[in-house]
């Protein structure tokens, strides 16, 4: 296709080129979110030699819109190697203490379905995977890319009461967010206080929610 004068990729300018791998990858183009991240990889392994990668600029109907900029200067080798495959946490070994571990506030370290769970309020939940690790997650998100200021004020808030609780055995935990609030990440919960009525009536004030 590269080669098809029509196109004029071949020989055309950067930004040409640059704007189809990006629009190969629009979700208005792209539905399986699982077939962009392969191509997304695929694309930026053979852009970062020439100093370039796609990257999520911003959201269009909760899926991430790709666009392309330069790599801010700094050491790159030559061919990057592929992403690592996720790597299973051990027996025994929290995996959300590993999400924890490395957390680096990017969405793309989290791979989501097209459909969040239902019910989001004032932001979509998604049941996400963290890539690294393969350890399920719940991504919430704030419904636009552009989302109106209360609301990004009000998820800081829910972010900054969340760490403050990280340790205490009753508060899920905040694993990982973003620096400008409009998505953070938490273990997913099997199920809700009220479907475990019946078991937290009987369960010792004390225990902690990943026992629920």
């Amino acid at each position: 296709m590269s080669g098809d004068a029509r196109f004029g990729l071949a020989d055309g300018a950067d930004k040409v080129l640059l704007r189809f791998l990006a629009e190969m990858i629009h979700p208005a183009v792209r539905a399986d979110s699982g077939e962009v991240q392969q191509l997304l990889a695929l694309v930026n392994r053979h852009l970062t030699p020439d100093g370039y990668e796609l990257d999520e600029a911003r959201t269009a109907s909760v899926h991430p819109v790709y666009e392309a900029r330069l790599i801010p200067a700094g050491p790159r080798t030559a061919h990057p190697a592929p992403p690592a495959a996720a790597k299973p946490v051990p027996a025994g070994q929290d995996p959300y203490a590993e999400v924890l571990r490395l957390a680096r506030g990017e969405r793309k370290d989290y791979a989501c379905p097209r459909e969040p769970v239902p019910d989001g309020g004032q932001a979509d939940v998604f049941e996400a995977t963290h890539k690294s690790t393969g350890t399920v997650v719940a991504l919430k998100k704030l419904h636009n890319g552009c989302p109106a200021e209360r609301l990004v004020a009000r998820m800081r808030r829910e972010v900054e009461i969340g760490q403050l609780l990280n340790n205490h055995p009753h508060a899920m935990p905040i694993l990982d967010f973003s620096a400008t609030h409009t998505w953070f990440v938490m273990p997913w919960a099997q199920a809700t206080a009220r479907q475990r009525q019946e078991q937290l009536r009987h369960r010792p004030s004390y225990a902690p929610w990943s026992t629920l």
